[in-house]
């Protein structure tokens, strides 16, 4: 269920018209691109409520290697990140079998290591499968 909802979240973000960099999961065989942005979805836990109902624990990391030249750029998607929270509607998992009834941010944070800027974004989503 994991990759799933992975997947799904991976799916959605593609669709976003402002997604211009790779966006994949944490559970992919792919290599990490070389390219100096990447978004990686991350669903390290899937708790069933009831029925259909399903809550995940959801991780977006947006990492950015650390060029003055991309930090409007980096700041700019950590915006957009953060602003689909606000209009959980238009962000939809409808490319996969599931569907969100809610995202709440568990955490959020900003951070640089020696030679990148990461924006993570941890949600809670409510699921329906």
């Amino acid at each position: 269920m994991n990759a799933l909802v992975e997947n799904g979240f991976v799916a959605a973000l593609q669709s976003l018209p402002w997604a211009t960099i790779p966006v994949i999961a944490a559970t992919s065989n792919a290599p990490l691109p070389s390219e100096n942005q990447v978004i990686v979805v991350q669903c390290n836990e899937v708790e069933h409520v009831a029925g259909p109902l399903h809550t995940a624990t959801v991780r977006l990391l947006l990492r950015t290697n650390a060029h003055d030249e991309l930090a409007a750029t980096h700041a700019d998607i950590s915006r957009k990140m953060n602003a689909i929270i606000v209009n959980a509607t238009a962000f939809n998992l409808a490319a996969q079998p599931l569907e969100i009834r809610g995202l709440f941010v568990k955490n959020q944070s900003e951070s640089r290591d020696e030679s990148a800027w990461v924006s993570t974004l941890e949600l809670a989503a409510g699921i329906a499968y």
